[in-house]
C-alpha cells in the first residue's frame, strides 16, 4: 500500500511540477521583458514605448500567447519554437520558425523610420515574446 501511495504522489508531483517547468508562463515572459528593457538606453526605451502605444512591455511580451486562442493567428503557431534532428547543425531556411521570424523582425526594425507604424509594433511584439521563448525549455531542441 505504501508503495502504491508513493508512486501516486510522485506521479502527481511530476505532472504538476513538469507542467510549470517547461514554460515561462505569463510571469516569466514579463520578467524577461523587464530585464531586457532595463538594459536599453533611455532614447531607445522612449522609441519602443511610443510604438507600443497603450501596451506595457509586460503585455507586449505576452501578446503572442494571449492571442493563441484567436484562430486568426493560427499561422503563428510554429513561430514559438525550433525543432532539429539530433546531431544536426541549424542551417537557415525559408521555414517560418522562431529564428527566421526573429531575424525578419530585427531586419525590418533597422528601417523603423521608413515602415508603417503598425509593422513596427508587430515586430516589437514578436521580438518581445520570441526572445523569451527562445530561452525557455523545450522551445528549441531535438524533434520528437
Amino acid at each position: 500500500m505504501k508503495k502504491k501511495l508513493s508512486v501516486l504522489v510522485l506521479a502527481i508531483l511530476f505532472i504538476t511540477v513538469s507542467e510549470r517547468s517547461f514554460a515561462w508562463g505569463k510571469r516569466g515572459h514579463e520578467i524577461v521583458a523587464q530585464i531586457a528593457f532595463h538594459f536599453l538606453d533611455d532614447s531607445t526605451k522612449q522609441i519602443v514605448l511610443k510604438y507600443l502605444g497603450n501596451l506595457s512591455i509586460e503585455e507586449a511580451a505576452n501578446w503572442m500567447d494571449d492571442e493563441r486562442s484567436n484562430s486568426f493567428y493560427n499561422y503563428m503557431r510554429t513561430w514559438h519554437y525550433l525543432d532539429m534532428d539530433k546531431g544536426t547543425v541549424y542551417t537557415p531556411s525559408s521555414e517560418r520558425n522562431i529564428l527566421t521570424i526573429l531575424h525578419s523582425a530585427i531586419l525590418e526594425l533597422r528601417q523603423y523610420k521608413t515602415i508603417k507604424r503598425k509593422d513596427v509594433k508587430r515586430d516589437l511584439l514578436l521580438i518581445f515574446h520570441l526572445i523569451g521563448d527562445l530561452h525557455q525549455p523545450l522551445h528549441t531542441g531535438y524533434a520528437i
